[in-house]
């Protein structure tokens, strides 16, 4: 009874060093958070805006799981800061979808990396072009097209795939941020990126590139 009573004592002094290290990592982190907050720009300009949109997303969005209601983290502080609450890009209604969206492309492409080319100003916009680098893993490839990959019979796409996978996909683009100068916030974000020559470059010829996408459309 003694030798059980001692090993319960152990396992709770146990797990109360443990939940004391997990305390002082989670007030490590919130510094960070701070820290970088306070880091961001004072003055509020589509400038600015573009070039931390750029340097918060360079490697996308890490979370394993989707942010509650009641969660925040320093990317969406950042959004609702600097964004209308209705803003639209081409996938997303509103910051929080956004988010969520990175969310789900940085779990295929966790070795993504976005640099920031140049900015321009065109009437109340600002146009960035970017570099963006990613790793293409078998699992990437499952999550962006599950259709096409679990299809036994495309024969054609598994050879293309086998051309992929552990290649780096360097893809050049441009955001155009179209900013409210009332309220000091983007209202719509617009993306085009040159994905058909970074593929061109990786498949080596055109037929297999013309498979790909046929076969694309055709689950699509």
């Amino acid at each position: 009874m003694a030798r059980y009573r001692k090993k319960l004592v152990d396992a709770a002094s146990s797990h109360e060093k443990d939940i004391r290290l997990l305390w002082e990592e989670i007030r490590k982190l919130e510094l960070q958070r701070k820290s970088i907050a306070a880091s961001a720009p004072t003055t509020t300009t589509p400038w600015n805006v573009a070039a931390e949109y750029f340097r918060l997303f360079r490697h996308g969005y890490s979370a394993a799981k989707p942010l509650l209601a009641h969660e925040s983290c320093v990317h969406l502080d950042f959004l609702r800061a600097t964004m209308a609450p209705d803003v639209v890009d081409i996938t997303s209604p509103n910051v929080e979808a956004m988010l969520e969206n990175w969310r789900q492309f940085t779990l295929c492409y966790q070795d993504m990396d976005t640099t920031l080319v140049s900015l321009e100003t065109c009437g109340e916009s600002v146009i960035a072009t970017s570099k963006t680098t990613l790793l293409i893993t078998e699992s990437a490839l499952h999550s962006s097209f599950p259709q096409v990959v679990s299809n036994l019979q495309a024969d054609q796409w598994r050879l293309v795939a086998a051309k992929l996978v552990g290649k780096t996909l360097e893809m050049n683009g441009v955001v155009r941020f179209d900013w409210d100068p009332a309220t000091g916030r983007v209202v719509r974000m617009e993306y085009n990126t040159d994905m058909l020559t970074a593929l061109l470059s990786l498949l080596g010829n055109v037929d297999d590139l013309s498979t790909s996408l046929s076969l694309l459309q055709r689950v699509l």
